[in-house]
């Protein structure tokens, strides 16, 4: 059961980061799959990992990005990426001290925050790829 499913206003118009937010929707949904099956601890801590390890590069590489076009809002957008590690980070933390009921709401958290980040966050650099294509 998908949990994100990938709509066409989620693409902001360069492939590299397009790419990479379908890879992470599939993190999202495979977390999600793992937490709502009952899977095993192992496998929802490597799921954890993947997902922490992913959105570790993708952020850096879209920072980068964003930089590269002189992107005004960057140093906003990196701190929204930085509160968001530590959410991940806190989540990780109460479920590794075993709190196994942490896990559905985070996978909710996580659905939320990518759809209201890439749809408010992400598409306001649109207008200065757009410029920088001209």
């Amino acid at each position: 059961m998908n949990l994100i499913s990938w709509r066409e206003e989620y693409l902001i118009g360069i492939p590299m980061i397009d790419n990479r937010h379908i890879q992470l929707v599939d993190i999202i949904n495979s977390l999600n799959n793992a937490v709502v099956e009952c899977r095993s601890q192992d496998t929802l801590e490597s799921t954890f990992e993947q997902l922490h390890h992913y959105i570790t590069e993708h952020f850096s590489e879209e920072e980068e990005f964003m930089k590269s076009i002189n992107y005004p809002q960057l140093s906003q957008h990196i701190q929204i990426h930085n509160d968001f590690r530590a959410e991940i980070k806190e989540f990780y933390a109460k479920y590794k001290e075993g709190d196994s009921f942490a896990a559905m709401p985070f996978v909710m958290y996580l659905r939320d925050w990518f759809v209201n980040h890439i749809c408010f966050r992400d598409s306001l650099i649109k207008p200065y790829i757009k410029n920088e294509n001209s």
